[in-house]
Parts: structure tokens; sequence; C-alpha cells
């Protein structure tokens, strides 16, 4: 039986989760604490934008024509493989078929080699076809979507690696569905469905109009950079300033605003802020911006981004041990140690490795089968109750 609950789909949704200088051509520093949807309403270029036209983006392969070794780290990243069509059978991976049952409803996602086929009975009463989308690059799970009569639907059921198998997709109705239709999945509404895709896939809003059928997979340097096509026509005229200023690079955003760039997909303090009251608790650990800029690292200094631990040009690193050197940077290594310029903050009375095992907790999101470690750096109480 699948486990089911009944929580606001955008906070459970698994379409899972995502990079310039300012510049009088290209985009904008914009002011920071701003939502997502205000940020995206203002000057310069922002993740999930929709006003770019359909000739301003080249595709990552021209900006692999000068960036080669950026470009083949990047494409191998979980975020570059966040969305892909249905028809592309990397989405399955090595899992030809899944299957699952719910109430009265059986479930049996299939490879058939040409793409990907959903199918949903109970007796013979049953509905199947084509996948359009895979969401999610399957390190946590994929979630499907599919496409009936113009309208999108979230699959009722997605793929978690933890359970070498499918389950009920988080945010869908609770209990066993009642016929057919609500066992097939969920109609997305027209925004949800635009979000997904804005942060799943590159260029699927273009000029204000949704269309999927034309985004590229995944999230790719133009989803984070903006469109390339100034910035290559200048860099291929040889005027290198002109072609610096035609690109945004988020790295060079203020640290209020580069949290919030990365914030537009993973959920920033200003976004989690416009939820209703009472609807986020457990869950707002998977939304990292909003729990980092809740860490003491962040409200006294104002300097540690996502982007101080993280290339997002390379799969993240899972070994606890690697980040050390960061913390580092600032914390004295001991507390023998003298101040200086860089590490003024003090050293860590208990140890010096392995800093994020204890400043960092995991903590276990039974709907989405996995664990998540909390981006909140601080010092973690025995017995504490999650502080949202």
């Amino acid at each position: 039986m699948l486990r089911s609950t009944k929580f606001p789909a955008y906070v459970l949704s698994l379409c899972l989760l995502w990079v310039g200088s300012a510049h009088s051509q290209g985009p904008s520093q914009p002011a920071s604490g701003m939502t997502t949807h205000d940020r995206i309403q203002a000057a310069g270029w922002w993740p999930t934008r929709r006003d770019a036209s359909r000739k301003e983006f080249v595709g990552s392969a021209r900006c692999a024509d000068c960036h080669s070794d950026i470009y083949a780290r990047q494409a191998q990243t979980s975020m570059a493989k966040a969305g892909n069509p249905g028809s592309s059978t990397a989405g399955l991976q090595s899992r030809p078929t899944l299957s699952a049952r719910q109430g009265q409803y059986m479930y049996e996602i299939s490879n058939t080699g040409s793409g990907s086929q959903y199918r949903v009975w109970s007796g013979q009463d049953q509905l199947a076809g084509p996948l359009n989308w895979i969401f999610g690059a399957g390190d946590i799970g994929q979630t499907y979507i599919l496409e009936r009569g113009g309208n999108f639907l979230e699959s009722h059921v997605s793929y978690y690696p933890a359970l070498h198998g499918l389950d009920l997709t988080p945010g869908q109705m609770a209990g066993p569905p009642k016929n057919l239709k609500q066992a097939v999945g969920h109609p997305m509404e027209e925004e949800d469905t635009r979000l997904c895709f804005g942060c799943h896939t590159t260029g699927s809003m273009i000029t204000d109009r949704f269309d999927p059928n034309q985004a590229t997979p995944g999230v790719t340097c133009e989803a984070c950079h903006g469109p390339g096509a100034k910035h290559v026509a200048a860099a291929q005229a040889n005027q290198v300033d002109r072609a610096v200023k035609a690109i945004l690079n988020p790295g060079r955003l203020k640290p209020a605003d580069q949290v919030d760039y990365c914030g537009a997909c993973h959920r920033s303090s200003a976004d989690v802020a416009s939820f209703p009251a009472g609807t986020l608790g457990l869950l707002g650990v998977r939304f990292q911006p909003y729990r980092l800029q809740k860490s003491k690292c962040w409200r006294k200094g104002g300097g540690i981004t996502c982007l101080s631990c993280h290339d997002p040009h390379q799969q993240i690193v899972r070994d606890a041990t690697a980040y050390d050197k960061y913390c580092l940077t600032c914390h004295q290594a001991s507390q023998a140690e003298a101040k200086s310029a860089v590490a003024k903050a003090p050293a860590c009375p208990v140890n010096s490795v392995n800093c994020v095992s204890c400043h960092m907790k995991k903590y276990d999101i039974w709907a989405a089968h996995a664990t998540f470690t909390d981006h909140y750096i601080r010092i973690v109480r025995a017995g504490e109750k999650y502080p949202e």
C-alpha cells in the first residue's frame, strides 16, 4: 500500500530541486529581500524569467566552444539532468519496468526503447500513454508529467531510489484514488506548470509564451547565465568588454542577491515567507537558501552564500569532510590559533573536522523517502525540536 498524506502541493512537490556582473547593456543587480515573483518582474535576468525571445538563446553547445571544460562538468550534474522528455530513455536509466499498487489501481511505467509508457488500470478499466516529461535526475526521486487534451498532469506515483520503486508522489490526494481519473495524476494549474518547467528545463517560456515542446531539457548554461546570443556575438567579434557585459555571472552578485538567485528554484526566505502559516514545518529543510539565511553565519556576516561551498558546474560533493576547508576559511582551526584577517570566527571547541556532521543536522523526510541536510548552520542541541 502506498503511504499518503495531504500537504500543499507547492510544499511537497517532487519536481526536484538550482549561476555576472552589473552593467548597462546586460542584467543588473536587483535589490535584496524580494520574492522570486517580484524579481522576475524587475529589470535584469533572473532564473525562470519569461520575457526573452527565442533568438536570444544559442544553446549550451555554443557555450562549449569557449568553455568546454565547464560545459562538460556541468552536463554531468543533477541540475543538467533535472528534466528529460519522456522520449528520452535516460530518464528511466537502467529500470526497464516499474510497478506499484494503490488500492484497486495498478501502476506500470515501462521503458519501450523509444520512450516511456505510463499505464494505470483496475480490471478492464485502464489508461495508457506516453510520458511527456520526467522531472528529477533520480538521485532523490523522479516525478512524471503527462499531457492530456492540452493539460498537464503530475503522475500519482513517483520513483524513489531508496525504494528501488514507485510510491505516492508528495502532495497527491490522500487515500486510495476513487476513480481512474484521480488514479492517473493531479491536474497542474497553469502557473504551477510554468514554475515546474522553469526550474527543470531551459527556455520553456519565450516572450511570455509557454512552449515546453521547444524547451531545452535540464538546467543548462542559459538558465542561470541568461540568454547568450549577444555574448557569443561579441566574443566572436573579439569585443571582450562587451562580451562580459552581455552575460550574467551570478558569482559577482551581492551575497543577498546571490542566495536569492539560487532561491529562485530552491526557495529563498522571502519566498517561504509568502507560504500560508503552518504549512511548512519539517518540509522546509528542503529549501536550502531559506535555511542558510537563518544561520548566524549569514546573519552576522552576510558573506556566506551557496557558492561559498558548492560549485554549480560540478556534481554536488557528498563527502562531509570536503566541506571542512570552507568552514575553516572563516573559523580558526584551533583555539590556540591567532585570529587572522580572514579567520576571525572562533574555533569549534570540539573538533576541526567533519564540521557539517555536527552543525548541519540531517532530517528524514518520509514523504520523499530521502534524508536532507539542514542548511541552517548552528550548534545543534541534543533533543531539540526542528527549528523553523
